[in-house]
């Protein structure tokens, strides 16, 4: 969420002249007009910050690699001939930054306003002593690219190239965003004529191991340009800090739900028995499938969708979760769960929806339902409208005639739905009179 200390980082970005034009808002003429927009931002909380990690927050160590730029990438929205990444197009200045994080790993780019980019020409490159592998950061300047560094051949893909995307309502058509191990993606462009807006611009991290060697041969083409080399040992790039999942959720996920309750999570959990001290990925599926569950009733939304919730628990585990959804239902929430484990949720249902080959069998409320079927036992099956033989006899479902409620037995009522659609239809919707 917005915080009051983002006024200036919001100032900087939305004072630059024709940013904020090519979105549909002026740009802001003083610090003012940002403050009066962070308020909204921070009083309706529906808009939220991208924080871009730095170098500093690196959780992986490593040594940046001296480069020696001989070209620009960057321009500023005053000046967009200063320099050009490939095709005319160029890094706008006010969405770049000179130290990133990606993937754990710490990247120092060159400065803005002057060459802060290699073109790749079959340069050496010195590395540090004792550097096992390489992180480098590069895209290509005119199409994918297939390029060596030191003996590795690896595909530099386009640093403009429309790959994946979702519906952009914004610029009409399809917006994209490359779906690969994208380091740095700038959400528009400069080119020659102004900003492309939506129009992204990605920047690649690429692994290659070097082995102790003392120098590095960037590839002989032209089209590949190196931003930034970060050399790390083995140890170090195989390592990943270990952070639970306790302490990850608050701050990565619970932000987006503004009634999320940790203290409810954490009590979820122990009910599970799941343990806090792994993270998600470390667990079995099971216990995977319970964390989640946890986190999801926790973040109490209005509606809370659950599709096949009680796969891969055990019979304890089912247990604890219908206490739990239980406690959880309110007359201002509503679960809505999809699922073919009827018998595992069936007595916290109160409405019914059914659907076969995409029509809609039953819709009503276990209300209804019992008013206008009884599920019974029976030694023969005469006067059902659906049975299924049983041990004992048959268990049958019959027109309710008495006004006594029985217990539904949704997978019964699911069979007579298929069997006899048109009667169940019809008594579900005639009214009774007793």
């Amino acid at each position: 969420p917005w915080q009051q200390s983002d006024l200036d980082d919001l100032y900087a970005y939305a004072s630059v002249e024709g940013v904020g034009e090519m979105a549909g808002w002026s740009y802001h003429k003083n610090k003012d007009e940002s403050q009066t927009v962070l308020n909204s931002f921070i009083e309706h909380k529906k808009t939220f910050a991208l924080e871009l990690e730095t170098a500093e927050s690196a959780t992986v160590s490593g040594t940046p690699v001296a480069l020696d730029y001989n070209t620009r990438v960057t321009t500023p929205a005053t000046d967009l001939t200063a320099g050009e990444f490939g095709k005319g197009i160029s890094i706008p200045e006010e969405l770049y930054e000179t130290s990133v994080c990606a993937g754990g790993l710490g990247f120092t780019l060159g400065n803005r306003g002057e060459n802060n980019a290699v073109i790749c020409r079959g340069q050496t490159v010195k590395l540090p002593v004792g550097t096992d592998k390489v992180a480098i950061l590069a895209a290509s300047a005119d199409g994918d690219v297939k390029a060596t560094f030191h003996g590795t051949t690896v595909k530099v893909r386009d640093f403009s190239e429309d790959v994946g995307g979702w519906y952009s309502i914004a610029c009409g058509d399809q917006a994209f965003m490359k779906p690969e191990a994208v380091a740095i993606s700038y959400s528009h462009t400069h080119d020659r004529d102004g900003d492309r807006l939506y129009k992204f611009a990605n920047i690649f991290k690429y692994i290659i191991d070097v082995d102790g060697a003392e120098e590095i041969t960037l590839p002989d083409d032209e089209r590949v340009i190196v931003m930034a080399m970060t050399a790390v040992t083995d140890t170090a790039v195989n390592t990943r800090p270990t952070v639970s999942l306790i302490d990850t959720v608050p701050e990565t996920d619970a932000p987006f739900y503004p009634h999320f309750d940790h203290a409810q999570m954490v009590a979820a959990l122990e009910a599970f028995e799941v343990d806090t001290t792994k993270r998600l990925e470390a667990m079995s599926m099971g216990q995977r499938k319970k964390a989640l569950l946890s986190f999801a009733m926790a973040c109490n939304t209005d509606y809370l969708l659950l599709d096949e919730p009680t796969n891969g628990l055990d019979i304890p585990s089912k247990g604890v979760f219908r206490r739990l959804l239980a406690a959880w239902a309110t007359p201002e929430r509503t679960a809505i769960v999809s699922t073919h484990q009827v018998k595992d949720v069936e007595n916290l249902i109160d409405h019914i929806v059914m659907i076969d080959h995409k029509g809609l069998v039953i819709d009503a409320s276990t209300y209804d339902i019992s008013q206008k079927l009884c599920f019974e036992s029976r030694p023969t099956r005469e006067g059902a409208l659906y049975a299924e033989q049983s041990v004992t006899g048959y268990s049958v479902v019959v027109p309710n005639t008495t006004g006594y409620e029985s217990d539904i037995d949704i997978e019964l009522l699911f069979g007579a739905a298929q069997a006899t659609r048109a009667e169940v239809k019809e008594l579900l919707t005639t009214r009774n009179d007793f």
